[in-house]
C-alpha cells in the first residue's frame, strides 16, 4: 500500500516504480481490495490515461477485484460510458476477472444477461459473451449445477452459429430458472 500512496503523491522512487510496474496486477488489486475511495478514484483516473494497451488491461484487471459492489457496478458499465472508448479486449479482460471475484460473480452473470446483445456488438469476435458466461459459470456457486445439466455425454454445446445462439438461450434459460430475477437485481 505504502508503494502505491508514493506512486499517488508523485514520491515514488525510481526502484519502487520499476517493483510497482513489474507486478502491476497482483500489486494494484491488494490495493484495490483493501483500500478506500482514495485508491478505488486514483486507479479509475489512471484507467483513463493514455497508455500502453497492456497496461491499461492490468489496470482494469486489478480494479476488478475490490470487494464494493458499488464499484464494481461502475466498472461494469465503464463499456456503456459515451466519454470511454471502451477496447473489447479491456472489456473481455475485466469482466474475465471479475468472474473470480465473489462478490461480483452474480454481477457478472446479470451483467451477461442484461447487455447480451450489446455486448455481441461490441467484441469483436463471435463467441466472447459465451466464452464470459461460461467463465462465470465456473467460478459461482452453480458450478455443479451447470456441469450436470450441461456437461454430460451427449450434450455438447455446438459453437457454430445457430449453435452457438440455441446453446446460449438453452443456458440463460436455464439460468432463470435458477435465479428469481429480483435476487439478482437485488444483488447490484
Amino acid at each position: 500500500m505504502r508503494l502505491f500512496h508514493a506512486q499517488m503523491n508523485g514520491s515514488i522512487t525510481p526502484e519502487e516504480k520499476k517493483a510497482m510496474t513489474e507486478h502491476l496486477e497482483r500489486n494494484w488489486c491488494a490495493v484495490i481490495r483493501y483500500g478506500g475511495k482514495e485508491e478505488w478514484n486514483w486507479a479509475w483516473r489512471a484507467s483513463l490515461c493514455d497508455m500502453w494497451s497492456s497496461q491499461r488491461t492490468k489496470i482494469l484487471s486489478a480494479m476488478s477485484c475490490s470487494q464494493d459492489r458499488d464499484r464494481l457496478k461502475q466498472l461494469l458499465s465503464r463499456v456503456f460510458s459515451p466519454t470511454i472508448e471502451q477496447d473489447p479486449h479491456d472489456t473481455f479482460a475485466t469482466i474475465e476477472k471479475m468472474t473470480e471475484n465473489h462478490v461480483a460473480c452474480s454481477m457478472v452473470l446479470n451483467f451477461l444477461a442484461t447487455n447480451w446483445e450489446i455486448l455481441g456488438r461490441h467484441f469483436r469476435r463471435s463467441g466472447d459473451n459465451l466464452k464470459l458466461l461460461t467463465s462465470a459459470a465456473k467460478f459461482c456457486e452453480y458450478t455443479r449445477r451447470i456441469e450436470r445439466d450441461f456437461i454430460r455425454p451427449g450434450n455438447s454445446i455446438a459453437l457454430s452459429r445457430t449453435g452457438f445462439w440455441r446453446s446460449s438461450a438453452t443456458i440463460f434459460a436455464w439460468l432463470s430458472r435458477i435465479w428469481n430475477k429480483s435476487i439478482l437485481l437485488s444483488n447490484l
